[in-house]
Protein backbone atom coordinates (compact mmCIF):
# COMPACT_ATOMS: atom_id res chain seq x y z
CA UNK A 1 0.00 0.00 0.00
CA UNK A 2 1.58 3.04 -1.07
CA UNK A 3 1.48 6.28 1.16
CA UNK A 4 -0.95 8.00 -0.65
CA UNK A 5 -3.13 5.00 -0.39
CA UNK A 6 -2.61 4.15 3.19
CA UNK A 7 -3.48 7.98 4.12
CA UNK A 8 -6.87 7.54 1.82
CA UNK A 9 -7.01 4.21 3.89
CA UNK A 10 -6.67 6.20 7.17
CA UNK A 11 -9.22 8.67 6.76
CA UNK A 12 -12.34 6.78 5.63
CA UNK A 13 -12.20 4.05 8.14
CA UNK A 14 -12.24 7.59 10.66
CA UNK A 15 -14.96 8.50 8.75
CA UNK A 16 -16.55 5.53 8.94
CA UNK A 17 -16.41 4.83 12.75
CA UNK A 18 -19.03 5.71 14.87
CA UNK A 19 -16.93 7.59 17.10
CA UNK A 20 -13.81 8.79 17.85
CA UNK A 21 -11.01 6.12 17.03
CA UNK A 22 -7.78 4.94 18.97
CA UNK A 23 -4.76 4.47 16.85
CA UNK A 24 -4.39 1.19 17.62
CA UNK A 25 -8.15 0.31 16.01
CA UNK A 26 -6.56 1.88 12.89
CA UNK A 27 -3.62 -0.77 13.09
CA UNK A 28 -5.90 -3.76 12.48
CA UNK A 29 -7.28 -2.22 9.00
CA UNK A 30 -4.04 -0.49 7.86
CA UNK A 31 -1.21 -2.30 6.61
CA UNK A 32 1.39 -0.28 8.07
CA UNK A 33 3.92 -0.03 11.16
CA UNK A 34 3.02 1.85 14.05
CA UNK A 35 5.50 4.40 13.21
CA UNK A 36 4.35 4.98 9.41
CA UNK A 37 0.72 4.71 11.05
CA UNK A 38 1.45 7.80 13.99
CA UNK A 39 3.81 9.92 11.25
CA UNK A 40 0.15 9.97 8.94
CA UNK A 41 -1.82 10.65 11.23
CA UNK A 42 0.53 13.23 12.41
CA UNK A 43 0.45 14.42 8.74
CA UNK A 44 -3.21 13.96 8.55
CA UNK A 45 -4.01 16.44 11.40
CA UNK A 46 -1.59 18.79 10.63
CA UNK A 47 -3.90 19.60 7.35
CA UNK A 48 -6.76 19.76 8.66
CA UNK A 49 -8.15 16.19 7.07
CA UNK A 50 -8.11 15.01 10.89
CA UNK A 51 -8.57 16.28 14.29
CA UNK A 52 -6.95 15.26 17.28
CA UNK A 53 -8.79 14.38 20.69
CA UNK A 54 -7.27 13.87 23.94
CA UNK A 55 -3.43 13.12 24.66
CA UNK A 56 -1.19 10.19 25.25
CA UNK A 57 -2.76 6.42 26.02
CA UNK A 58 -6.14 8.68 25.15
CA UNK A 59 -5.92 9.86 22.11
CA UNK A 60 -8.29 9.89 19.32
CA UNK A 61 -8.98 11.04 16.16
CA UNK A 62 -12.00 12.15 14.42
CA UNK A 63 -12.53 13.64 10.88
CA UNK A 64 -11.60 16.95 10.05
CA UNK A 65 -13.13 19.74 9.18
CA UNK A 66 -12.84 21.68 5.76
CA UNK A 67 -13.47 25.70 6.41
CA UNK A 68 -14.91 25.99 3.05
CA UNK A 69 -17.54 23.43 3.24
CA UNK A 70 -20.59 24.01 4.96
CA UNK A 71 -20.03 22.28 8.36
CA UNK A 72 -20.44 18.94 9.46
CA UNK A 73 -22.45 18.33 13.45
CA UNK A 74 -19.28 17.37 15.65
CA UNK A 75 -19.71 19.32 18.83
CA UNK A 76 -18.48 17.67 22.28
CA UNK A 77 -20.94 19.04 24.65
CA UNK A 78 -20.22 19.90 28.32
CA UNK A 79 -21.61 17.46 30.83
CA UNK A 80 -24.53 19.63 32.15
CA UNK A 81 -25.71 20.58 28.31
CA UNK A 82 -25.31 16.58 27.98
CA UNK A 83 -27.79 16.15 30.66
CA UNK A 84 -30.22 18.27 29.25
CA UNK A 85 -30.20 17.50 25.89
CA UNK A 86 -30.43 13.75 26.98
CA UNK A 87 -33.49 14.39 28.30
CA UNK A 88 -34.43 15.41 24.92
CA UNK A 89 -33.45 12.29 22.96
CA UNK A 90 -36.85 10.77 22.32
CA UNK A 91 -38.44 11.25 18.77
CA UNK A 92 -40.11 14.39 18.76
CA UNK A 93 -42.97 12.47 17.67
CA UNK A 94 -43.84 11.07 21.39
CA UNK A 95 -43.27 13.96 23.19
CA UNK A 96 -46.21 15.93 24.57
CA UNK A 97 -46.70 19.00 22.55
CA UNK A 98 -45.24 22.34 24.51
CA UNK A 99 -46.74 25.95 24.19
CA UNK A 100 -44.75 28.87 24.40
CA UNK A 101 -43.88 30.48 28.11
CA UNK A 102 -44.74 33.85 28.25
CA UNK A 103 -42.68 33.99 31.50
CA UNK A 104 -39.83 33.15 29.34
CA UNK A 105 -39.96 36.60 28.12
CA UNK A 106 -42.31 39.05 30.91
CA UNK A 107 -40.02 37.79 33.47
CA UNK A 108 -36.61 38.89 32.45
CA UNK A 109 -36.06 42.83 33.88
CA UNK A 110 -32.56 44.49 31.24
CA UNK A 111 -29.80 44.59 33.79
CA UNK A 112 -31.45 42.61 37.02
CA UNK A 113 -31.93 39.50 35.13
CA UNK A 114 -29.19 37.93 32.87
CA UNK A 115 -30.10 34.79 30.36
CA UNK A 116 -25.88 34.06 30.44
CA UNK A 117 -23.71 33.69 33.29
CA UNK A 118 -22.83 37.30 33.89
CA UNK A 119 -19.22 36.66 34.52
CA UNK A 120 -19.14 34.83 31.07
CA UNK A 121 -20.88 37.96 29.33
CA UNK A 122 -18.36 40.71 31.13
CA UNK A 123 -15.54 38.13 29.30
CA UNK A 124 -17.17 37.80 26.15
CA UNK A 125 -17.62 41.72 26.31
CA UNK A 126 -13.97 42.36 26.62
CA UNK A 127 -13.19 39.78 24.44
CA UNK A 128 -15.63 40.99 21.30
CA UNK A 129 -15.01 45.12 21.84
CA UNK A 130 -13.19 46.72 19.51
CA UNK A 131 -12.63 50.28 20.99
CA UNK A 132 -14.45 53.54 20.33
CA UNK A 133 -12.68 53.95 17.37
CA UNK A 134 -14.17 50.88 15.92
CA UNK A 135 -13.61 48.67 13.19
CA UNK A 136 -16.65 47.20 12.79
CA UNK A 137 -18.14 49.46 10.47
CA UNK A 138 -14.70 50.24 8.34
CA UNK A 139 -13.97 49.37 4.89
CA UNK A 140 -11.53 45.76 6.14
CA UNK A 141 -14.79 44.38 7.93
CA UNK A 142 -16.13 43.05 4.80
CA UNK A 143 -14.60 40.29 4.64
CA UNK A 144 -15.32 38.69 7.58
CA UNK A 145 -19.18 39.89 7.43
CA UNK A 146 -18.89 37.96 4.35
CA UNK A 147 -18.35 34.91 6.04
CA UNK A 148 -20.72 35.51 8.62
CA UNK A 149 -23.07 35.77 5.96
CA UNK A 150 -22.30 32.12 4.53
CA UNK A 151 -22.22 30.58 7.78
CA UNK A 152 -25.73 31.53 8.30
CA UNK A 153 -26.68 30.66 5.10
CA UNK A 154 -25.58 26.90 5.48
CA UNK A 155 -27.35 26.73 8.28
CA UNK A 156 -30.43 27.55 6.33
CA UNK A 157 -29.32 24.56 4.28
CA UNK A 158 -27.04 26.03 0.98
CA UNK A 159 -24.49 23.40 0.13
CA UNK A 160 -22.55 26.15 -1.52
CA UNK A 161 -18.02 26.40 -0.15
CA UNK A 162 -16.65 29.25 0.86
CA UNK A 163 -14.84 29.88 -1.81
CA UNK A 164 -17.63 30.33 -4.48
CA UNK A 165 -19.70 32.25 -1.88
CA UNK A 166 -16.76 34.60 -1.63
CA UNK A 167 -16.91 35.08 -5.61
CA UNK A 168 -20.39 35.63 -5.44
CA UNK A 169 -20.61 38.11 -2.71
CA UNK A 170 -17.69 39.98 -4.65
CA UNK A 171 -19.79 40.36 -7.65
CA UNK A 172 -18.61 37.62 -10.15
CA UNK A 173 -21.58 35.52 -10.84
CA UNK A 174 -21.81 31.43 -10.08
CA UNK A 175 -21.55 28.90 -12.44
CA UNK A 176 -25.37 28.16 -11.83
CA UNK A 177 -26.83 31.53 -12.02
CA UNK A 178 -28.83 32.58 -9.73
CA UNK A 179 -29.67 29.46 -7.97
CA UNK A 180 -31.55 29.27 -4.64
CA UNK A 181 -28.85 28.66 -2.68
CA UNK A 182 -26.97 31.95 -4.25
CA UNK A 183 -30.36 34.00 -3.38
CA UNK A 184 -30.48 32.71 -0.29
CA UNK A 185 -26.67 33.98 0.38
CA UNK A 186 -27.11 37.20 -1.65
CA UNK A 187 -30.06 38.15 0.74
CA UNK A 188 -27.71 36.95 3.81
CA UNK A 189 -25.84 39.90 2.52
CA UNK A 190 -27.84 42.32 1.57
CA UNK A 191 -29.38 41.91 4.90
CA UNK A 192 -26.33 42.32 7.03
CA UNK A 193 -25.35 45.28 4.92
CA UNK A 194 -28.81 46.34 6.33
CA UNK A 195 -27.69 45.43 9.85
CA UNK A 196 -24.36 47.14 9.73
CA UNK A 197 -25.41 50.49 8.71
CA UNK A 198 -28.82 50.78 10.97
CA UNK A 199 -26.21 49.67 13.92
CA UNK A 200 -23.91 52.70 13.32
CA UNK A 201 -26.85 54.76 13.63
CA UNK A 202 -29.64 53.22 16.57
CA UNK A 203 -29.97 50.06 18.10
CA UNK A 204 -32.37 47.19 18.12
CA UNK A 205 -36.23 47.49 17.57
CA UNK A 206 -39.27 45.23 16.20
CA UNK A 207 -39.34 47.19 13.29
CA UNK A 208 -35.37 46.43 12.54
CA UNK A 209 -36.23 43.20 13.24
CA UNK A 210 -39.13 43.05 10.64
CA UNK A 211 -36.95 44.97 7.76
CA UNK A 212 -33.97 42.13 8.22
CA UNK A 213 -36.78 39.14 7.74
CA UNK A 214 -38.22 41.10 4.76
CA UNK A 215 -34.50 41.26 3.44
CA UNK A 216 -33.78 37.96 4.06
CA UNK A 217 -37.18 36.40 2.15
CA UNK A 218 -37.09 38.73 -0.63
CA UNK A 219 -38.07 36.86 -3.40
CA UNK A 220 -37.79 33.69 -2.12
CA UNK A 221 -41.42 33.49 -0.85
CA UNK A 222 -44.93 34.66 -1.49
CA UNK A 223 -44.71 39.03 -0.97
CA UNK A 224 -47.61 38.82 1.32
CA UNK A 225 -45.28 36.71 3.80
CA UNK A 226 -42.54 39.11 3.58
CA UNK A 227 -42.08 41.43 6.74
CA UNK A 228 -45.56 40.17 7.77
CA UNK A 229 -45.94 38.55 11.24
CA UNK A 230 -47.31 34.84 11.44
CA UNK A 231 -51.25 34.34 11.84
CA UNK A 232 -50.77 30.78 11.19
CA UNK A 233 -49.68 27.71 13.30
CA UNK A 234 -46.55 25.93 12.93
CA UNK A 235 -46.94 21.96 12.24
CA UNK A 236 -45.33 19.06 12.55
CA UNK A 237 -43.34 19.70 15.64
CA UNK A 238 -43.40 19.44 19.09
CA UNK A 239 -42.93 23.00 19.91
CA UNK A 240 -45.95 25.39 19.46
CA UNK A 241 -45.74 28.83 19.78
CA UNK A 242 -48.34 31.38 19.82
CA UNK A 243 -50.06 32.05 16.37
CA UNK A 244 -51.94 35.01 17.14
CA UNK A 245 -50.91 38.12 15.10
CA UNK A 246 -51.49 40.74 17.69
CA UNK A 247 -49.63 38.97 20.57
CA UNK A 248 -46.91 38.16 18.06
CA UNK A 249 -46.15 42.02 17.36
CA UNK A 250 -46.65 42.63 21.29
CA UNK A 251 -44.03 40.54 22.00
CA UNK A 252 -41.50 41.26 18.98
CA UNK A 253 -42.02 45.24 20.36
CA UNK A 254 -40.98 43.78 24.35
CA UNK A 255 -37.92 41.54 22.60
CA UNK A 256 -36.29 45.30 20.86
CA UNK A 257 -37.23 47.41 23.60
CA UNK A 258 -35.83 44.89 26.20
CA UNK A 259 -32.46 44.31 24.17
CA UNK A 260 -32.37 48.25 23.90
CA UNK A 261 -32.34 48.65 27.58
CA UNK A 262 -29.63 45.69 28.09
CA UNK A 263 -26.20 47.45 29.10
CA UNK A 264 -24.20 44.93 27.94
CA UNK A 265 -24.43 44.37 24.26
CA UNK A 266 -23.33 40.39 24.50
CA UNK A 267 -26.25 39.49 26.64
CA UNK A 268 -28.20 42.23 24.42
CA UNK A 269 -26.92 39.69 21.38
CA UNK A 270 -28.04 36.36 23.34
CA UNK A 271 -31.06 37.42 24.19
CA UNK A 272 -32.47 38.24 21.28
CA UNK A 273 -31.28 35.35 19.34
CA UNK A 274 -32.84 33.02 21.79
CA UNK A 275 -36.09 34.65 22.24
CA UNK A 276 -36.86 35.92 19.07
CA UNK A 277 -35.83 31.93 18.02
CA UNK A 278 -37.96 31.20 20.75
CA UNK A 279 -40.89 33.30 19.37
CA UNK A 280 -40.84 32.72 15.89
CA UNK A 281 -43.18 35.69 15.37
CA UNK A 282 -42.56 34.86 10.91
CA UNK A 283 -43.85 32.62 8.23
CA UNK A 284 -40.14 31.86 7.26
CA UNK A 285 -36.94 33.14 7.87
CA UNK A 286 -37.02 32.97 11.64
CA UNK A 287 -34.00 31.27 12.31
CA UNK A 288 -31.67 34.18 9.77
CA UNK A 289 -33.74 36.47 11.09
CA UNK A 290 -32.86 35.80 15.00
CA UNK A 291 -28.77 34.99 14.04
CA UNK A 292 -28.80 38.48 11.92
CA UNK A 293 -30.95 40.43 14.21
CA UNK A 294 -28.40 39.37 17.25
CA UNK A 295 -25.71 41.31 15.81
CA UNK A 296 -27.27 44.91 15.61
CA UNK A 297 -26.95 45.29 19.97
CA UNK A 298 -23.23 44.10 18.97
CA UNK A 299 -22.13 46.62 16.28
CA UNK A 300 -24.05 49.46 17.96
CA UNK A 301 -21.75 49.16 21.08
CA UNK A 302 -18.69 48.48 18.61
CA UNK A 303 -18.14 44.60 19.27
CA UNK A 304 -17.30 42.29 17.07
CA UNK A 305 -19.95 40.26 15.12
CA UNK A 306 -21.96 37.58 15.65
CA UNK A 307 -21.11 34.42 13.28
CA UNK A 308 -22.22 30.55 13.48
CA UNK A 309 -19.15 29.53 11.24
CA UNK A 310 -18.32 25.52 11.76
CA UNK A 311 -21.49 24.92 13.58
CA UNK A 312 -23.65 22.24 11.93
CA UNK A 313 -27.19 22.41 11.70
CA UNK A 314 -27.86 19.77 14.15
CA UNK A 315 -25.76 21.26 16.38
CA UNK A 316 -27.73 24.26 16.17
CA UNK A 317 -31.35 22.85 16.53
CA UNK A 318 -30.21 20.97 19.49
CA UNK A 319 -29.11 24.04 21.66
CA UNK A 320 -32.13 25.97 20.90
CA UNK A 321 -34.09 22.20 21.45
CA UNK A 322 -33.44 22.75 25.17
CA UNK A 323 -35.28 26.17 25.39
CA UNK A 324 -38.41 25.27 23.01
CA UNK A 325 -38.98 22.41 25.35
CA UNK A 326 -38.11 23.57 28.79
CA UNK A 327 -36.80 27.35 28.66
CA UNK A 328 -33.33 26.27 29.43
CA UNK A 329 -30.44 27.71 27.77
CA UNK A 330 -27.72 25.72 28.95
CA UNK A 331 -27.20 24.32 26.35
CA UNK A 332 -27.50 27.68 23.80
CA UNK A 333 -25.26 29.17 26.41
CA UNK A 334 -22.50 26.74 25.62
CA UNK A 335 -23.04 27.30 21.86
CA UNK A 336 -22.96 30.91 22.08
CA UNK A 337 -19.54 31.21 23.99
CA UNK A 338 -17.63 28.64 21.54
CA UNK A 339 -19.08 30.79 18.22
CA UNK A 340 -18.45 34.37 19.68
CA UNK A 341 -14.93 33.54 21.29
CA UNK A 342 -14.21 32.53 17.70
CA UNK A 343 -15.84 35.19 16.17
CA UNK A 344 -14.32 38.07 18.37
CA UNK A 345 -10.90 35.98 17.69
CA UNK A 346 -11.23 36.65 13.78
CA UNK A 347 -12.63 39.56 13.67
CA UNK A 348 -9.66 41.44 15.18
CA UNK A 349 -7.05 39.17 13.42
Amino acid sequence: MSISERKEAILNAVKAAPSPVRPSTLMDSIASSRASLNRDLKSLADAGLLQIQGKGRSTRYVEGVDPNEPPKARRRWSTAATALLQSLSTPPATRPQVQYDLSFLTAYTPNLCSLLPPQLALHLFHAGYCGQASSVHAEPAEQPLKELAWSSACLDGISMRLDDAKLLLNGQPHADGLSRDALVLLNHQDALDYVRAIAAEQDLSAATIIDVQALLMRDLVDAKLIGSIRARPIYGCDYAPSHDPAILQSLLESIGRKAQQIHNPIEAAFFTWVNLSYLQPFNFGNGATARLAANVPLLHKNCAPLSFQGVGRADYELALSGIYQKRDVRAAVELFEFVYRKSAQSFQQ
